[in-house]
């Protein structure tokens, strides 16, 4: 699989935030990476229309 538009990251998370993020995931069958992409964007947005 080639990620020729994508850019890996690193970062940490507080322990409950991560369990919730990963529990998330588990119920909802959406990949952490795609929960993650969507809040960044959507916060993204956010700042921009301020």
């Amino acid at each position: 699989m080639s990620l020729k538009n994508r850019v890996r990251i690193s970062s940490t998370l507080p322990t409950l935030l991560a369990d919730k993020l990963k529990e998330y995931s588990d119920d909802t069958m959406i990949p952490i990476t795609k929960i993650i992409e969507k809040a960044v964007d959507g916060f993204l947005d956010k700042k921009n229309t301020q």
